[in-house]
């Protein structure tokens, strides 16, 4: 993702390479979806439709774009194996290793599923496609064991399980933001549940069956997999989410008569543009606080080192909170240097800060990139600090006293503008 991120961002500014790459994300999923959906039967195109409410996700909101691109990627796997798993030898399976490698580096939550699936498709088609499957997995499967090895942080442990599911059934992780989108959640789940129950109702047995074997054994990973593991987090959300596509190719093995394709683009589509004309007046206020931001942040000299720190998360929530790296606007397009990567932090990512100059430890007072500061203090840095961005003025925060003394003591205001405030070091 990072490597796409780059690629993007040398050909257009940051802002406008998120856009694009957003764009990526979200054309890509139906048209992955359809391979996947016409694998199983030729017509059911339609059924592909039903990822159009997906993209209003709490993962895609929060900026992991690494993992919504997994989900494309999960899809065109499945579609590949279902279509040339006992035809293509080993050509498709050296292309079924190439898609796992694309998956684990996307994101390890799409290619465990894209597994799963594999393994239920190969399973019934002989001890051939068995072989090819577990061979083309070989690369990933090393990769993945070598990750596991690595230490990185502790685990948050098991969810209650009566709230994660209420979170599963009610499809939380559909809503992005507020409260105001819980309807996104509700209606999509309710546009499932009728087509669940019209596929049951036709009584008939067919060998895409696997489907819930496969939707089974992602359910069950979601109430026992802890949400924080391995330095990645919201584990939860994201396989919330993953479990939609196992249902949406199950479904795709119904009869498809003309009421159910009708039911299924009317509810996918109308239940999507609505979505769409919420998320446009919430990217609008969003555009507006980021196009704040970068003016003040156009003082920034490149090369220096920024500190960001957030006060308040408006416009959005305390859920997805998309201000929450608000700052990486200004270091990309100043080719500055942020001392509030988690991504650099946390050693997932390809960069990372050098230990002796590590801010989360010093700067920030954190032993894990994703805990909130209690205290923030420039003068402990080994480093320099040479601008201080805070976001909002709520200063109920306990580390803001403190930096307050030093920000009068050590720097000078330079911008203002929308409650994004800018410091630079005086001496």
């Amino acid at each position: 993702m990072q490597v796409l991120l780059a690629i993007l961002t040398a050909i257009a500014p940051p802002a406008v390479a998120e856009k694009l790459l957003v764009s990526i994300c979200l054309l890509a999923l139906p048209l992955c979806a359809r391979c996947a959906v016409t694998a199983i039967r030729p017509d059911a195109g339609a059924v592909a439709l039903l990822t159009l409410p997906l993209a209003f996700s709490q993962p895609m909101a929060m900026g992991f774009y690494g993992f919504s691109l997994s989900l494309s990627l999960f899809l065109l796997t499945v579609g590949l194996w279902l279509r040339r798993a006992e035809k293509g030898g080993w050509r498709v399976a050296s292309a079924l290793g190439g898609l796992s490698l694309l998956l684990y580096f996307a994101h390890p939550i799409g290619l465990l599923a894209a597994w799963i699936s594999i393994a239920a498709i190969s399973l019934g088609r002989g001890g051939a496609v068995i072989a090819r499957a577990a061979i083309a997995s070989l690369p990933t499967a090393a990769l993945s064991l070598w990750y596991a090895a690595q230490e990185r942080g502790g685990s948050s442990g098991m969810a209650p399980f009566g709230p994660a599911l209420r979170r599963l059934v009610t499809a939380d992780t559909l809503v992005p933001f507020d409260d105001s989108w819980r309807w996104l959640a509700w209606t999509t789940v309710a546009l499932f549940a009728v087509l669940l129950v019209v596929r049951v109702a036709e009584r008939r047995r067919d060998p895409q069956d696997l489907w819930l074997g496969v939707l089974g054994l992602l359910v069950g990973l979601y109430f026992i997999m802890p949400d924080t593991t391995a330095g990645g987090s919201f584990i939860s959300a994201r396989l919330a989410l993953i479990c939609f596509f196992p249902a949406m190719m199950w479904l795709a093995s119904g009869s498809g008569s003309r009421a159910v394709r009708r039911l299924t683009v009317t509810g996918a589509v109308l239940i999507a543009l609505a979505g769409a004309a919420q998320q446009a007046a919430t990217a609008t206020a969003i555009s507006a606080r980021i196009d704040a931001i970068a003016q003040v942040g156009a003082s920034v000299e490149p090369g220096s080192t920024v500190l960001t720190l957030t006060l308040d998360y408006t416009p959005g929530s305390s859920k997805s909170r998309p201000m929450l790296h608000a700052g990486g606007y200004v270091t990309s397009a100043r080719r500055a240097i942020a001392l509030d990567s988690y991504q650099a932090a946390c050693g997932l990512f390809p960069v990372r800060y050098r230990e002796s100059v590590d801010p989360f430890p010093t700067l920030l007072g954190l032993e894990r990139p994703y805990d909130t500061p209690r205290k923030v203090d420039p003068d402990r840095y080994p480093g320099r600090v040479d601008y201080v961005l805070i976001l909002g003025r709520d200063e109920s925060a306990p580390w803001w006293p403190e930096l307050a003394e030093v920000l009068k003591r050590s720097y000078t205001r330079v911008r203002e503008s929308d409650g994004a405030r800018l410091w630079r070091r005086a001496w």
